[in-house]
């Protein structure tokens, strides 16, 4: 049989591999041709499942995936900011062996801007779907393309340094923004998280937010989010 594959028409098997992403946490569509978002979170799912991030939904994929388990929300929002190091190759991010980001000074950051991610797996999925394939660049992207991520249980992951222009936003804003992401799904974020954005937005503002014994610099700037 063959595979279920970009341009494939609005057909009962495309909608049950959606129903089968949806049900694993992606937030894709209940219904609709086999698109560009659907082969995206197909290949995030297939990193997630290891197998071959081809795009197309064979038996091998169908099977994977179906073991991967759902992530489920803490039962409590934390009361401090618990912050991970995952730059330059820790924490077992991967990042280009070749590809550096271009970096900015403090006076070009004008805005903190939030995203969230359309799936609920976790970000070193999307740290590979970002520098292991040519979906943002042909050949990969320097690193994951956020500065700050924070996970469904509220730790707080640093991905690139503030100085990093790093490609999470269109229409050349780049330079202009801190990008935070949100692991995702389509419940929204969860009290973990939304408390983790008060306090991750006062320590920024405030000058505070540091990982180990390396202080951030003050960006008392207005936060917005797509």
């Amino acid at each position: 049989e063959r595979p279920l594959r970009l341009g494939d028409g609005d057909s009962m098997p495309v909608r049950r591999w959606r129903a089968r992403l949806r049900t694993k946490g992606f937030a894709v569509n209940k219904t609709g041709a086999f698109d560009q978002a659907l082969k995206s979170a197909t290949r995030v799912a297939q990193i997630a499942a290891k197998v071959d991030p081809d795009g197309r939904v064979g038996p091998i994929t169908w099977k994977a995936v179906g073991k991967l388990k759902k992530q489920t929300a803490p039962p409590r929002p934390p009361s401090q900011l618990k912050v991970r190091d995952c730059r330059k190759g820790k924490s077992g991010f991967p990042v280009h062996a070749t590809k550096k980001w271009k970096t900015r000074s403090i006076v070009q950051i004008r805005s903190l801007l939030g995203h969230y991610t359309g799936n609920a797996i976790p970000f070193l999925n999307d740290a590979n779907f970002h520098v292991r394939t040519s979906y943002l660049d042909p050949g990969g992207a320097p690193a994951i393309a956020y500065a700050i991520g924070v996970n469904k249980d509220g730790t707080v992951d640093v991905f690139n340094d503030w100085t990093s222009v790093t490609w999470h936003c269109d229409g050349g804003f780049n330079t202009a923004t801190l990008g935070i992401v949100f692991q995702g799904g389509e419940e929204g974020p969860n009290v973990a998280q939304k408390k983790v954005l008060t306090l991750l937005v006062e320590a920024l503002r405030g000058g505070t937010f540091s990982i180990g014994n390396e202080t951030w610099p003050k960006m008392d700037l207005p936060l917005t989010t797509h």
